[in-house]
Parts: structure tokens; C-alpha cells; sequence
């Protein structure tokens, strides 16, 4: 960390008659840039939420209190730094200092805190408070992929066992409870409370999730690339999260899958389940939060619709009809804030008693069917939408889109303000539904359709638009899951390999092989169980790629030669050409490059025969390397324009990216690096349109021969290290080591300039 600049951020408690006062100290403070004053007219603008932005004042790294007879005496102010004070007392991470402006009585509690007397000479103690500020060893708050923090009542006292036992390294605490308990949300408070007690936090959606999804999403999250099937980098997940004090969340754990990512070591786990006999969590001791208190109830109702009779006689009636449940809770208020057609008494009324209930979960059921009937029709057309995606997450943009809503904030808000949706991150716009309320609102056939097809049409321009698909990425696992699953209606089948198809090449080019060969794996299995032995032979084509990846060629070789057999047996000349075409790729690395040619012959012979251009230009470019490395550069240049011409014709734009790259190769052997450079730079511009990454990490390391030959040491190093970034981006290990050793190789041949960098 050393090296960076971490503004300090200072929060000014005080009452509205010493306002002058406060206005001269943050201005004071804020002179230089390195200091910046929460000062609530200029950090509250019109119509903000004025709790929410005190709460997130509150989280500044300095709290000043400004003591005067006026603040002392004021209840609001109180509260602020009483509330501040019981933080620094439970985190030790809060500085808290009392300013004296005025004469006064100080608080007992405060006695004992910094202390600075601006009464006599305001000029001088402005200065101690600033030098005091910027002395501070503030703490930069760790690196946190979280959701929104959501508004919390109650549950000190979890909260407290959670902070005790997670403050050892290596230890697992499930959070059990039943639906609408609020789990979820206890996990997200303690996360968003005490992220400073640990090096990061990283909280990851179980729901419905495979562990080799879990697993991508953790890499993901991590910033790492690993290469290997899903054991191996589940293994180094492990290894590499518990040698650091990271904090991991499991939320909405349902299977014993999610805990074999439990790392150990110095990190610890925090697991939200409803199921309590989970294997892997026998030997934690869980905590269950318990239902609401009549006065958390009273607390959410006053967060919702202001002051509320804290002795109401219908209102306790109400929280016992819900059974105290805290989901059930939460709705009530927000239909009773956003419908003048409901209010305590009205809803109160509609339920029937308790006594007839089970833990009034049957009325909590009829309070979310109640309140989703009660949505004019635009909620109720986005509500069904969010229920169709993603479980952990989605984009308001898609739901909308699946709920053909031309514009939806205005539905959006209704949901919210009702406590339907939540929100995950304003700034993306990702929201998520509770499952009691994704479960209320149903899956419906023709929606879930709609969705489906919106992925698919999403994805169908992925390479171009890979970034944005790949935020949406479990998205189109959700509709593929859903295509898979009712794939005996028509046209299901055929949409499930569309996803499956733009899914696994997605997860290819972003070395997220496990989700790859887990897409093609399900696939395969279906199609051995219907007999589509067509689909299965793709499949084996797909899962051999992977293996390739992962350096298990004799196993890659197997399943092609399996995919071989049912294509000769099915006469499928196409699924052939491209098993030929793949089987010379591993026969080049075992450098058994006489049966690769033969095997590239016999795919062009196929592909003129079908007339599959596309294949047939692949087929030269891989003839080309290898005439290149026999040294016949004019047979392997022939081949390299014969390809350029196709992809000119075809528009194949990607193809022509690698065929100048191929040609350049050969330009450099034969010594013309201006023109070698020249196409480079060409490839190097179809590959940033495409966002084609691995194509533009190579294109920069054959840039970087050509600088290395021409004793352009500085811009070797730096094209070096573009591709490297890509490479490790992209988990290529075999090209990471690569382009290490080029490095080394710069650094012998320009060892000053090696240095000169280094510094």
C-alpha cells in the first residue's frame, strides 16, 4: 500500500445554532484537497433520504463532536455520537474527538476522549484538529464485493457472536434460520459493520448454484485465472484464500457443494443456510436469529411510515398475526406506505389469527400474495420478470426488457419502496428478489421464455460485447438451466444448445474452463440419455478443447477419437472435418507434425467438398505454421492469401485478424520487420473492435520480437508486459511463462534500461 493517497473523511456532529462555527471548520479542514468534511447542507442534496446520508456520514473516518450548551442538550446529536462512540467501543477502529465550542457540561462519556478547546483561540485550535486528522494511520476500509447494506433494525447480540467467533482465523459459523427470517441480511449487516477486521470480503450467491459456478464467481471476484478442471481449481481457491485473513460469505447455501471452497487457513466462512444437517457444517456451532420483538417490529414500521403508536392494539395485532417474522414484517410496512388502499387496521383485518397459523408462515404467504395482487400493472409485469432471473442478481435493464417495459424506474420504485426488490448496487443497477417472494411471484412458463430468448439474443454478439455478457453471465446459466429443464417441449432443445453453445465460448475465451466443461458436460449427458448422438459428439468435440487447455492431452485425444467414430458412423462430414482439424492441434504439440498435415489435408479435402469456407481457412492458417516450421515460407505465404481472401469475402473479420498475424511471422523470418509491424498494427486494430483479448496478447508479443530485434528495448518491455497482463487475465499459464522468460530476456539484453525501468 505504500505509495497511495487515502483522502480522510471527517463527519461533524453539531447542532444547527453553531452552524457559523462548523461552516469555518470545514472549510478550514477542507483547504488542500486532503481532507474532505461531512457537513450535512452541502452532503444532503434535495429530496435524499436524510437518515441514509447520516448513516453513511457516520461512516467517516473522524467524528468530531462540537460541544456547546445547545448540541449537549440536543437529542438528534446525541444520538450521533452515542451511536459512534458504542462503534469505536465494538470495532476499536473509529476516532472520535470532542471539539469545545462553547461553555458547557461535557458528557461523562466523552471525558476521556481527544479533547480540543476552540473557545479562546479558533484559529489555533483549527490547526491542532487538522494536524491531528492527517497524523491519523487511517485505515483504507478492505476491498468488499458486496451487496447494498439494507436497512437493519435489532440483532445486537448476533451480531456480537458473529464478531467474537469470526475473529478467529480458520473458523466456520453457519447462520441458520427459515425463510424470512432475515439471515441474509444479518450476514450483509456484519460484513458492511466490521470489513475493516479483515483483508477483504468476498460474499458469493449459492443459490441454485453449481460449485463450479461458485468457483468462477469467486476467481472472478479474486481477480485470478485458474487453469485445470474444477478439483484442481477448487484446490488452489483454497490454497490461495487461507493464507490471507479474507472473509468468505456463503449465502443461501443449500447443498453440501458450496463447502468444498471453504478455504481454512487464516480466512473464515460465514454460511446462511435453511438447512441445518448439512454435512460439512456438523461440527460448527450455528447461530439462528431469533423472529422480531414486538419494539423491532415498532422499528420497522417507524422507518417506514414515521412515527408509530408504540401502544397500538392493531399493530401488535399485526406483527403476532405475521408470527414476528421479519420478511413478513418488512412487506407489511411497505404496502401499508405505498397503497393509501391499505393501513394497519385494514391489514390486520384480512389475516386470520394466529392461532389458526404455523408460525404465521401461512400468513405471511398471504401477505406477499396480497401485496403482489395489490401492484398496478407495471410492477406486477417487472416483478414476475426479476422472478424468471437470475437468482443472486440481474440488471434492471434485462428484467425490464423481459417485462416489455419500455421504461421501468417508475415500477422499480414502487417494488422497492414496497420492500419487494432489493437492491444489490444502484450504480449497475442490480437488484434481486427474496426467494419467499421470488416464490410468491411465480415462474411463469411464457416469461421464462421470454427470458430465455433475450439471453440468447443477448449473446448472440458476445465476442463483441464480451465484457457486458459477462456480467450477465448467470443469467444466461439461469435460462439455460431453464431450456435444459423443459426440454421435451418444442423448440427447447434447440434453444438449449444455443445458450449452451454461446456459454461455452464465452467461458472458453475468458479461461472460465470449469463453467465451460460443466455447460458441454450437462449437455452431453442429456444427449446420451435421448441417444442424440450428433449433440454428443459435439459435446466430446467441446470437452477435449478443454482438456487441451488444462495440458491432459492423451485424455483430449481420447474423446476425439470417440467424437471421430460417431461422426464416420453418421456420415457427419462437418463434425469431422473439425475433429481432424482439432487432433492435428495436440499431434503439433507432441511434435508429430507429419500425421498433423496429413490430418489438416484430409479437413481441407472435406471442407471443399461441403464448400465450408469458414473451416477451410482455419485449415490453411494451421498448415501454415506448419510449413513455417519446415522453413518453406513461400508454400506457407500461398497459404496464408488463400485464407486472407476467404475471410475478405466472408467477412470473417476474427479470421483475418489471426491470418495477418501468421503472415507477419513469416515477414519477420525473412527479415522485413516494417512491413511485419505494419500488419501487426492492423491485427492489433480488428482485435480491440472485436475484444478479441487472446489474439491481442499474441499480437503484442510478436510486436515485441520485432522491438526486440530492432534493440527497442523499452518498447519491448512494455508490449511484453501489455500481453502478460492479458495472459494472466486469462489464466494461459504456458503463455505466462512465456512471456516471463521474454522479460528476463530484455532485462540480459538491455540491462540499463532493465534498471532505469525497475526504478
Amino acid at each position: 500500500m505504500l505509495g497511495r493517497h487515502f483522502m480522510r473523511t471527517v463527519f461533524l456532529s453539531h447542532s444547527s445554532v453553531d452552524k457559523p462555527f462548523v461552516r469555518r471548520l470545514a472549510d478550514f479542514l477542507e483547504q488542500g484537497g486532503e481532507i474532505r468534511a461531512w457537513l450535512d447542507e452541502r452532503a444532503i442534496g434535495p429530496g435524499e433520504n436524510i437518515v441514509t446520508a447520516i448513516e453513511e456520514g457516520l461512516e467517516a473516518d473522524v467524528k468530531l463532536l462540537i460541544l456547546s450548551p445547545d448540541s449537549v442538550k440536543s437529542r438528534w446529536v446525541r444520538e450521533e455520537w452515542t451511536a459512534v462512540y458504542w462503534d469505536q467501543t465494538n470495532s476499536g477502529v473509529i476516532e472520535l474527538a470532542t471539539v469545545l465550542h462553547r461553555d458547557c457540561k461535557i458528557p461523562k462519556l466523552l471525558k476521556n476522549k481527544k479533547y480540543f478547546d476552540a473557545r479562546a483561540n479558533e484559529p489555533d485550535a483549527f490547526r491542532q484538529i487538522k494536524t491531528w486528522v492527517l497524523g491519523l494511520q487511517t485505515k483504507p476500509l478492505a476491498p468488499a464485493f458486496l451487496p447494498e447494506r439494507p436497512f437493519f433494525v435489532g440483532r445486537e447480540r448476533e451480531l456480537l457472536q458473529l464478531k467474537e467467533r469470526l475473529s478467529q482465523p480458520g473458523t466456520v459459523v453457519p447462520i441458520y434460520g427459515g425463510p424470512g427470517m432475515g439471515k441474509t441480511t444479518l450476514a450483509l449487516e456484519f460484513a458492511h459493520r466490521y470489513r475493516s477486521e479483515f483483508d477483504a470480503v468476498y460474499w458469493i450467491s449459492c443459490q441454485r448454484q453449481s460449485l463450479a459456478e461458485i468457483a468462477g464467481d469467486l476467481t472472478a471476484k479474486l481477480g485470478l485465472k485458474l487453469d485445470g478442471d474444477l478439483d484442481t481449481v477448487v484446490k488452489e481457491l483454497k490454497l490461495y484464500c487461507g493464507q490471507k485473513r479474507y472473509l468468505l460469505i456463503l449465502d443461501n447455501v443449500d447443498d453440501e457443494e458450496p463447502g468444498r471452497v471453504a478455504p481454512g487457513g487464516y480466512a473464515s466462512v460465514l454460511i446462511t443456510t435453511r438447512h441445518r444437517y448439512l454435512k460439512f457444517l456438523a461440527f460448527h456451532k450455528d447461530i439462528s436469529p431469533e423472529l422480531f420483538t414486538e419494539e423491532e417490529c415498532f422499528d420497522v414500521f417507524q422507518e417506514a411510515l414515521g412515527e408509530t403508536d408504540r401502544n397500538g392494539v392493531r399493530a401488535k395485532q399485526l406483527f403476532k398475526q405475521l408470527g414476528y417474522l421479519p420478511i413478513g414484517i418488512a412487506v407489511a410496512a411497505g404496502l401499508i406506505r405505498g397503497d393509501v388502499h391499505y393501513t394497519i387496521e385494514s391489514l390486520a383485518e384480512k389475516l386470520p389469527p394466529l392461532e389458526k397459523m404455523e408460525y404465521g408462515a401461512n400468513n405471511v404467504g398471504l401477505l406477499l400474495t396480497e401485496a403482489l395482487a395489490a401492484l398496478a400493472p407495471d410492477p406486477r409485469k417487472l416483478i414476475s420478470a426479476m422472478a424468471v432471473c437470475a437468482p443472486e442478481g440481474f440488471r434492471l435493464g434485462l428484467a425490464a426488457e423481459v417485462a416489455e417495459l419500455a421504461e421501468a424506474l417508475d415500477a422499480l420504485q414502487e417494488l422497492v419502496s414496497r420492500s419487494l426488490a432489493k437492491e444489490l448496487d444502484r450504480t449497475s443497477r442490480r437488484y434481486a428478489l427474496h426467494p419467499l417472494i421470488r416464490q410468491a411471484a411465480g415462474a411463469e412458463e411464457a416469461v421464462a421464455m421470454r427470458h430465455a430468448t433475450a439471453m440468447n439474443r443477448r449473446f448472440e454478439n458476445w465476442e463483441k460485447d464480451w465484457r457486458e455478457c459477462e456480467a450477465d453471465f448467470a443469467d444466461l446459466q439461469q435460462a439455460f438451466q431453464w431450456a435444459l429443464s423443459t426440454r421435451a417441449q418444442t423448440g427447447h432443445w434447440g434453444l438449449a444448445l444455443d445458450l449452451e453453445g454461446q456459454g461455452w465460448l464465452l467461458a472458453d475465451r475468458r479461461g472460465r474452463l470449469p463453467e465451460a466443461y460443466e455447460f458441454t458436460d450437462q449437455v452431453a449427458r442429456v444427449a446420451e440419455q435421448t441417444g442424440d448422438r450428433n449433440v454428443l459428439q459435439a459435446c466430446y468435440g467441446q470437452q477435449a478443447v478443454i482438456l487441451k487447455y488444462w495440458g491432459r492431452l492423451d485424455e483430449a485425444m481420447a474423446l476425439h477419437r470417440k467424437q471421430e467414430a460417431i461422426c464416420e458412423d453418421l456420415g457427419n462430414r462437418g463434425g469431422l472435418q473439425t475433429c481432424y482439424g482439432n487432433q492435428a492441434l495436440i499431434l503439433q504439440d507432441w511434435g508429430r507434425l507429419d500425421k498433423a498435415m496429413a490430418l489438416l489435408e484430409k479437413q481441407e479435402d472435406i471442407c471443399e467438398d461441403l464448400g465450408d469456407r469458414d473451416s477451410l481457412q482455419c485449415s490453411y492458417a494451421n498448415q501454415s505454421l506448419i510449413l513455417k516450421t519446415w522453413g518453406r515460407l513461400d508454400e506457407a505465404m500461398a497459404l496464408l492469401k488463400k485464407q486472407e481472401d476467404i475471410c475478405e469475402d466472408l467477412g470473417n473479420r476474427n479470421g483475418l485478424q489471426a491470418c495477418y498475424g501468421n503472415q507477419s511471422l513469416i515477414l519477420q523470418a525473412r527479415g522485413r520487420l516494417d512491413e511485419a509491424m505494419a500488419l501487426l498494427e492492423k491485427q492489433e486494430d480488428i482485435c480491440e473492435d472485436l475484444g478479441n483479448c487472446h489474439h491481442l496478447a499474441v499480437c503484442y508479443w510478436s510486436q515485441a520480437d520485432i522491438a526486440i530485434e530492432r534493440s527497442e528495448c523499452s518498447e519491448a518491455r512494455r508490449l511484453v508486459t501489455q500481453a502478460l497482463d492479458i495472459f494472466r487475465d486469462l489464466g494461459m499459464r504456458r503463455h505466462i511463462n512465456s512471456m516471463t522468460a521474454l522479460l528476463a530476456k530484455i532485462d540480459r539484453q538491455c540491462p540499463d534500461q532493465s534498471r532505469s525501468a525497475a526504478t
